[in-house]
């Protein structure tokens, strides 16, 4: 019987009860027996001696320890308690348990709720049910009909009178009332209608899937990974977009064009990069427009080539013929009237190293004619070293022996010349209608991208062409210098925008934009250029650092996109609200990741590691002890070797010199206030971005103060050279000028140029520190074009790039999520 329990209550606490319910039952039997034999004695008569006792005294003790073990055994058997003391709910069915709770399910006998572990048992007390009849319990396990549900779903306590309330009120509280049990019972039923979506909702536990996945749409997805949950629910990639590491990307070697992903390396419409089309007919191969072969030809490499008789190309691509043979029909052979001789085209009649046959040599004093070793040769042949040659028509000996005539070239009557169609330059005769290195006159090489085509030099790539001395193919839409052909050069100031020439800057858009369908971007802020063509862009707000391609597609370059400060690979690393970012001496990318107070270091080979800081603070020291306190922007001097950084929150400009050790160089406390001597008592307010002039001195754009400061590097002196202190934007010189909360600041030929939330203004060093706009309005918006009509919104930093011997302007946009690009000269 104490197994039987045990087995039935083991997973409950009551299961220690139970047992003493059956040793008391055991006492009892005893105490019985014993006592009928009147030989007892013990605490409840259980131990039987050789003398006898009352046996009325111990019988009355067995009874009353049983009857005190029954009513707890009993009481833990008909409701057996969690160790929280909520009742636990024993199934069969998971409908048992949903008519409990909608997310629950029958699990060994249990009823529990769904994405907590196997152990975790539902709790749900139910008031009512200690006044419900036992078979009406189990009555209310089963599962009702269609005709049941419908009668409960009426009888809810929504519809039920208030004294109806009141009582199943009181019945809860433990009031015994014969009356309340069919409100309970209604009441009970009402709990078993099937929840509505909110409720689900509301009911779905916070979280329940495992790491890297979220609960969208009743399911746990991989957000790293879903094409219908890319990054967040319910965002779906389209257009031919991949989800990969939460972003909707292009699969790999293809970039997002328009509306759809394709291969610039091979797609005719987007050859190189987006928009770019091939000719009708040509090919896009390696990213670059060819022109079709003619019939018969082949394209191997850049070329078109016939491979029936190509040596170089015979029978396919690359399948080059032996010295001095010839590809006939798609074989390598020998010309004819020569044969092969230990791997060479001989002709047996003349060469004296194989006369008459392979490997018949003859003597020095001989030659080889008519394919015999003779004395002397008969005329009108004349002995060339151990040849004999026809000195009227023979190439290599055209007049006199040794005399060799140009590549390509003929020997008639004694003279050399070119064959028709083709002219002497240098040592050869070549086509100057279709030779690359002398394309329409001798001397003159089209551009290694470029084709040579009845004397002119072709551009694959449209709206490109061959201009300048040398050739180069640039294109004539934009290139102020040959603007709509190799002569329209722009005037000074001018810009180059489809062909026309226009009064510059021009503006206009190279990824994302609050106008387009799909954005890649949250919150662009710090803008660098890369190597290999394209920018890093830094997205605080993601978490993230992005690559843009050349072709404007993005990608990311480092950061899983979740909150963290984990180094290791760049695509496994985390970060949390980077903002500024530069390179360093070693190809190293520096990042400013603010609200974990640090400086990461991404190496060449894209490996994150924490060069400096360790936790929010503002304390010098080494690199590996030293704190900060969100710092928003970081700067090299010009030998790469000293680091400046705007430690925002500490109001002041840190330094890391090449011992790696990190002091104050200028700031104290927040407000506003100059220091012309040390900088020690300068005082700034939210400081958003740093420059260095050509000196290697600072220009800080401090944000909270409405003003442009200058920082010398050597003793940390602080001035102010620009902004009268309100949030005005207007001209005029130094301090007299009005500059609304900058943000990005970048020194370039002599300007400044500064950020504001609408506006690029520009700050004349020379001309007593002149302050004007450069290019937007008050009004904010966007809008591409000229000055007059181009619209920004919340412009935040800048990369300048050399481009066609110009540079342009790089602007990250935060309000309309884009990256712009400001041509001008």
């Amino acid at each position: 019987m104490i197994l039987m329990i045990w087995e039935g209550h083991r997973d409950s606490p009551c299961a220690v009860w139970g047992v003493f319910f059956a040793v008391g039952a055991l006492c009892l039997s005893r105490s019985v027996y014993c006592a009928f034999q009147k030989r007892c004695i013990g605490l409840s008569g259980s131990v039987c001696l050789g003398r006898p006792l009352l046996w009325e005294f111990a019988m009355f003790r067995g009874l009353a320890v049983f009857l005190m073990l029954c009513a707890v055994g009993i009481g833990c058997v008909d409701s057996p308690k969690l160790p929280n003391g909520s009742e636990k709910w024993t199934c069969q069915l998971d409908e048992e348990c949903k008519k409990l709770d909608a997310s629950a399910y029958c699990e060994r006998g249990l009823c529990v709720l769904w994405g907590r572990n196997e152990n975790a048992t539902l709790e749900k007390v139910n008031e009512t049910s200690a006044e419900i009849p036992s078979d009406t319990v189990e009555e209310s396990r089963e599962t009702p009909t269609e005709g049941e549900v419908e009668k409960t779903v009426e009888g809810t306590t929504e519809n039920a009178p208030e004294n109806v309330v009141e009582e199943s009120t009181s019945a809860e509280a433990g009031e015994p009332n014969a009356e309340s049990a069919e409100p309970a019972q209604e009441a009970d039923a009402a709990a078993e209608q099937p929840p509505s979506e909110q409720e689900i909702e509301e009911a779905e536990p916070e979280d329940p899937c495992r790491v890297g996945e979220k609960f969208c749409g009743g399911q746990c997805v991989n957000v790293q990974t879903s094409q219908t949950h890319c990054g967040q629910c319910n965002n779906a990639c389209g257009g031919g977009l991949a989800c990969t590491a939460g972003l909707c990307a292009c699969p790999k070697q293809e970039v997002f064009c328009g509306t759809l992903c394709v291969d610039l390396q091979t797609n005719a419409k987007h050859c190189g990069r987006c928009g770019v089309v091939c000719g009708a007919g040509d090919v896009c191969e390696a990213g670059v427009c060819l022109i079709a072969c003619e019939k018969q030809q082949t394209r191997c490499g850049a070329g078109c080539v016939d491979i029936q008789t190509d040596p170089k190309h015979c029978g396919q691509c690359a399948k080059s013929c032996p010295a001095g043979q010839v590809c006939t029909k798609g074989a390598c052979g020998c010309p004819t009237g020569t044969e092969l001789c230990n791997g060479i085209c001989v002709n047996k009649q003349q060469d004296p190293k194989h006369c008459g046959a392979c490997g018949k040599a003859c003597s020095m004093t001989t030659v080889c004619q008519n394919g015999a070793c003779v004395a002397s040769c008969g005329a009108p042949l004349t002995v060339c070293g151990t040849v004999c040659v026809d000195l009227q028509t023979d190439a290599k000996h055209c007049g006199t022996c040794d005399k060799a005539c140009a590549t390509g070239g003929t020997c008639q009557i004694g003279a050399c010349s070119c064959p028709s169609g083709t002219q002497l330059c240098g040592s050869a005769c070549v086509n100057t209608l279709a030779n690359n290195a002398h394309c329409g006159k001798c001397a003159q090489a089209c551009p290694v991208d470029a084709r040579c085509t009845n004397g002119q030099c072709s551009c694959p790539m449209s709206g490109h062409r061959a201009c300048g001395t040398p050739l180069a193919c640039v294109d004539t839409r934009s290139d102020p210098r040959y603007c709509a052909g190799c002569f329209g050069k722009c005037l000074s100031g001018d810009v180059c925008r489809n062909s026309v020439c226009v009064g510059g800057p021009y503006t206009e858009t190279i990824s994302g934009g609050a106008h387009t369908t799909y954005t890649p971007f949250a919150y662009p802020t710090g803008i660098v250029k890369y190597p290999g063509g394209g920018f890093l862009v830094v997205d605080p707000t993601k978490n993230q650092i992005l690559q843009i391609y050349p072709s404007g597609s993005v990608g990311v370059f480092a950061g899983t996109g979740a909150r963290g400060s984990a180094d290791g690979a760049a695509a496994s690393a985390t970060f949390w609200g980077p903002q500024g970012l530069t390179w360093g001496p070693n190809g190293e990318l520096y990042v400013a990741d603010t609200f974990n107070h640090r400086i990461r270091k991404i190496s060449a080979q894209r490996q994150v590691t924490t060069f400096a800081g360790t936790a929010y603070g503002d304390k010098g020291g080494t690199t590996q002890t030293a704190q900060f306190g969100h710092p928003v922007d970081i700067v090299f001097d010009s030998k790469l070797s000293v680091f400046y950084i705007a430690d925002r929150a500490n109001y002041k400009i840190r330094k890391i010199d090449d011992r790696l050790i990190v002091t104050t160089l200028a700031g104290s406390t927040y407000g506003y206030k100059n220091d012309t001597t040390s900088g020690a008592g300068a005082q700034f307010s939210l400081m958003s971005s740093l420059t260095l002039d050509d000196k290697g001195d600072l220009y800080v754009s401090d944000t909270g103060n409405h003003r442009i400061r200058k920082v010398l590097s050597s003793s940390g002196a602080t001035s102010t050279v620009a902004g009268n202190g309100t949030a005005s934007s207007s001209d005029g010189s130094g301090v007299y000028a009005g500059i609304a909360s900058p943000l990005g600041i970048l020194w370039e030929g002599g300007m400044l140029y500064v950020a504001e939330y609408s506006k690029i203004r520009r700050i004349d060093i020379a001309n007593n520190f002149h302050v004007t706009t450069f290019v937007g309005q008050d009004a904010h918006g966007f809008m591409d074009g000229l000055p007059s009509v181009a619209l920004f919104a919340g412009v935040a930093y800048f990369a300048f790039v050399q481009e066609g011997g110009y540079k342009n302007l790089y602007v990250t946009e935060i309000a309309n999520r884009a990256i712009r690009r400001v041509f001008f000269q």
